[in-house]
């Protein structure tokens, strides 16, 4: 049976001077009342961590946060697709946000992370360059990728989430960090496990910087529940001195004694004695507080209202006597920085006076001190200008090649770490971590020595993952409109279709000397033919049909009309036969062995129109055992198998059997059979996200995925046993790929990056 677990969240900041024990952006929540379906076993924490030069308080933080709580439980389905579903809404409130605020030049970005705990399992979405560490008494596990989890939120229409999964077991932990500390590492954070959560958050405090913010999350057992604990802020000295108030003043100088000096562990001991526990919950019930009380106290409901109450007036009284206090300092202040300006002035004064008499010594000629004074006036303010503006380049290039510098020492010392390792798994992780130090330091600049270990690591990576690298080059001859967004394409024989989502039409391009040329006389889209109607295009696949028609691409709407294009000839529209059916709305569609196959999520069915007779009633592709097509987002078939893709990246297989009495029979989720080191078989692929699943047939039947975020094709045999895998040498563009194609008879692989289409030669 799964064992059940608790969480522990504690929240750990770290600014200049102090220890704040608050987090705004960390959140915790439980399942809600009547929850949407699946929902109810899940316990959410939600970190957000706001970048930029915009505004946000904190009272703004958690009311959006208790928002997305609510997304969250109210979306069904899968944990993924309701973790896809809350970044999404998160990612257009801060479009729209910034969009707004384009005038100002005010911009701001979400770096998000998503934690999902169900029985003892968790699922991790990161939007964003953010760092999580998984630490189990075997392995810490590293979890960075900006290249899968994008640059944020708020900076482009499409959402990108990267997903992961992993088991705890009791006493695991958990670090969430929007930047990662320099000492941080997945081999210097090894000693998290089996510690509490007090000495686990001093340890990870040790040899950081300044400014610092994480999340500590720690599994114990239990019945699935969320805890929050939350710091005691520190008593601590001000930074400077108190002001000398007129009666202090008159006192002997013996007489005023110092605060005493407290350590950090002296100061929280006192603290917990003197300040009671703060409650996030509704009841409370009074607890006496003991002198073995943990400086971390739990959240929980024995907390008394009324003491916390005292305590926040207490706070409120001291601060404002403290700032009353500060009142004859700033007047005395004041009076010193003017006696300290006109000192200045002066000073200054004479130094002018006697640069100008050494200057008239030197000078053969007194001329140049009768310039005007509008001139003298310009020229005064122009030199400090320019002044300012070279001393700024100098800053800002010698502290970018700083930032250079330590990020690739970083990189180095990984891919020395890595060449001592010998399990392919923490060699995988330590030249991958490799690689990300290497993206974060080229962001600032790009040198040979960094070009040759990207080469190093990324040969590695590629020999463990089994990755060829392909260069890709633009496909077209002429651009696209910037608002086209390619979401399926079609390579036959030497032409190239393309569906543009955003009008719902299809492009026909044909290969030349040149490239490949878009056919101005094509058309395939929305309108009347002959008694229909079509609508947007929704989907297209390739046919070949006997007869006048010569059409060669099948497009369909979302009224189940379709639509048969062909080159030099009109396009010609027909509806599928509905009577009598439970018919939803088509999503998808295929053709195998000349039958048009049309998934449809919404009535869970997926139709059959043998030999393409949409004249006839269909047949429907399960008889019995009928899987959950809720979230199905793609499909392929081979001969009798189906293969559907689902929104969570996993897949459903299919044996059609049209005997009586042997229904047709599924695997869901499939199992993916990946041979590569330190792998193992399992219902997903490690790390990989996919969007679209085709099937080419033989003389090498297969089955290609797609991963928009890598920009990768993965290729399966038939079994769903890994290959190999396609990705471009160098990034294509900052936007995730939205479709690819691949054309066999002359060995050629397109990829589609919103309006921009891409080609390679396949090895």
């Amino acid at each position: 049976m799964t064992q059940s677990l608790d969480l522990t969240v504690l929240p750990i900041v770290q600014s200049p001077k102090r220890e704040t024990p608050s987090l705004p952006g960390l959140y915790v929540a439980t399942p809600q009342r009547r929850p949407a379906r699946g929902r109810d076993r899940d316990r959410l924490i939600l970190y957000l961590s706001l970048t930029g030069n915009a505004t946000f308080g904190t009272e703004q933080i958690q009311e959006l946060l208790s928002n997305l709580e609510q997304t969250y439980y109210q979306t069904p389905g899968s944990v993924t697709t309701a973790q896809k579903t809350v970044a999404e809404s998160l990612n257009e409130f801060l479009l729209h946000r910034n969009l707004r605020a384009a005038s100002s030049g005010q911009q701001i970005v979400g770096l998000f992370t998503q934690i999902v705990l169900r029985f003892n399992r968790i699922y991790q979405a990161q939007s964003g360059p953010v760092h999580s560490f998984i630490v189990a008494s075997g392995e810490t596990q590293y979890f960075y990728d900006p290249q899968l989890s994008g640059r944020g939120l708020g900076l482009s229409r499409t959402t990108i989430v990267r997903f992961s999964q992993a088991d705890l077991e009791p006493n695991d932990a958990v670090v969430i960090a929007p930047q990662l500390p320099t000492s941080w590492t997945a081999e210097s954070i090894k000693f998290a496990h089996r510690q509490g959560p007090e000495s686990l958050k001093q340890r990870l405090l040790n040899d950081i910087g300044p400014n610092m913010s994480a999340a500590l999350i720690q599994a114990l057992p239990g019945k699935g529940q969320i805890r929050m604990l939350r710091p005691i802020k520190r008593q601590s000295q001000p930074p400077f001195p108190e002001p000398q108030t007129p009666q202090s003043a008159q006192k002997p100088a013996q007489e005023r004694v110092p605060p005493p000096k407290t350590s950090i562990a002296a100061g929280a001991a006192a603290t917990m004695a003197s300040k009671p526990h703060t409650d996030l919950t509704r009841e409370t019930t009074k607890k006496p507080a003991t002198p073995d009380a943990p400086p971390y106290p739990e959240v929980t409901q024995q907390t008394t209202r009324q003491t916390t109450e005292t305590s926040f007036q207490e706070d409120a009284k001291t601060q404002r006597t403290a700032e009353k206090e500060k009142i004859p300092s700033v007047l005395e202040n004041s009076q010193t920085f003017t006696q300290a300006k006109r000192f200045i002035a002066a000073g200054t004064l004479q130094f002018l006076n006697w640069v100008r008499n050494i200057t008239k010594q030197v000078l053969p000629d007194e001329s140049i001190f009768t310039i005007p004074a509008g001139t003298m006036a310009l020229i005064a303010i122009v030199v400090p200008v320019i002044v300012v503006i070279l001393a700024s380049m100098v800053y800002f290039q010698r502290g970018r090649a700083a930032q250079y510098e330590i990020l690739f020492l970083q990189a180095v010392e990984h891919a020395e770490y890595a060449e001592t390792l010998i399990e392919p798994n923490e060699q995988r992780l330590a030249w991958e971590t490799t690689l990300a130090y290497i993206n974060q330091a080229e962001a600032y600049q790009s040198t040979s020595d960094s070009k040759a270990l990207r080469a190093t690591a990324l040969n590695y990576v590629d020999n463990l993952n089994v990755i060829e690298r392909l260069d890709y080059n633009p496909a077209l001859t002429s651009s696209l409109a910037e608002s086209a967004r390619i979401t399926r394409m079609i390579a036959d024989d030497s032409d190239l279709y393309l569906l543009n989502a955003e009008e719902g039409i299809v492009l026909r391009a044909t290969l030349s000397s040149k490239g490949y040329v878009l056919d101005q006389t094509f058309q395939c889209g929305p309108g009347p033919y002959e008694g229909y109607v079509v609508g947007a295009i929704l989907d297209i696949a390739a046919l070949r049909l006997s007869g006048e028609s010569n059409a060669t691409i099948l497009g369909i709407d979302s009224n189940s009309n379709l639509l048969f294009c062909g080159p030099g000839f009109p396009p010609v529209a027909d509806s599928l036969t509905q009577d009598q059916l439970e018919w939803g709305n088509p999503k998808k569609i295929t053709i195998n062995m000349g039958d048009l196959y049309v998934l449809d999520p919404q009535s869970n069915a997926v139709w059959i129109y043998r030999g393409l007779d949409v004249s006839k009633e269909p047949q429907r592709f399960f008889s019995g055992q009928n899987p959950s097509l809720e979230y199905a987002i793609d499909l392929a078939v081979n001969n009798n198998t189906l293969y559907v893709l689902h929104a969570d990246s996993h897949i459903t297989t299919c044996e059609f059997s049209s005997i009586a009495g042997s229904p047709t029979r599924c695997e869901d989720p499939a199992t993916f059979i990946d041979p590569r080191e330190g792998l193992e078989n399992g219902p997903l692929i490690a790390g990989a996200s996919f969007n679209e699943i085709v099937f080419l047939p033989p003389p090498d039947p297969s089955i290609y995925l797609s991963d928009p975020f890598a920009q990768a094709v993965y290729h399966f045999s038939v079994q769903l046993a890994y290959q190999r895998q396609f990705r471009s040498r160098s990034q294509l563009s900052n936007d995730p790929a939205t479709s690819f194609a691949i054309n066999r008879s002359n060995l050629t692989i397109f990829m589609a990056t919103g309006n921009q289409v891409y080609y390679a030669n396949l090895p």
